[in-house]
């Protein structure tokens, strides 16, 4: 299970890197809505749920964003293994989701860009288990 979450950290990480710089304005806005509520008390834009903004702001600059997105989606993984085994009580299956899950294209595009799908996943996940 270790190796695989090394894996997947390995390859969110080298992704990352090698990938220029995504600046989706979704992000900013998210960055903007943390700065607005922490300031004013409110956010001005209404299309935006104060919780992920509330976690942007906490975090601060861009990198470690991505950073705790990456981190997250290596934690999915783990989750997807222990949701799959009390599914269906069998290891292969578990670490054969795990190992999915650690190299399915979109789990690793949106744990460097910032956006929201990583932090939602995460919270799915870990509200089935």
């Amino acid at each position: 299970m270790i190796l695989i979450l090394i894996f997947a950290l390995v390859v969110r990480l080298l992704v990352w890197l090698i990938l220029p710089e995504f600046n989706f304005p979704d992000l900013q806005n998210y960055i903007d809505s943390g700065q607005q509520l922490f300031a004013y008390g409110e956010i001005s834009q209404h299309h935006v749920m104060p919780l992920y903004p509330i976690v942007v702001y906490l975090l601060g600059e861009k990198h470690n964003i991505i950073f705790f997105g990456i981190i997250l989606s290596v934690f999915n993984g783990f989750m997807i293994y222990q949701v799959s085994y009390l599914l269906f009580n069998n290891k292969r299956v578990s670490y054969t989701a795990m190992l999915i899950w650690s190299v399915y294209p979109f789990s690793i595009f949106y744990s460097i860009t910032g956006l929201t799908e990583t932090f939602f996943v995460s919270v799915l996940v870990t509200f089935f288990y």
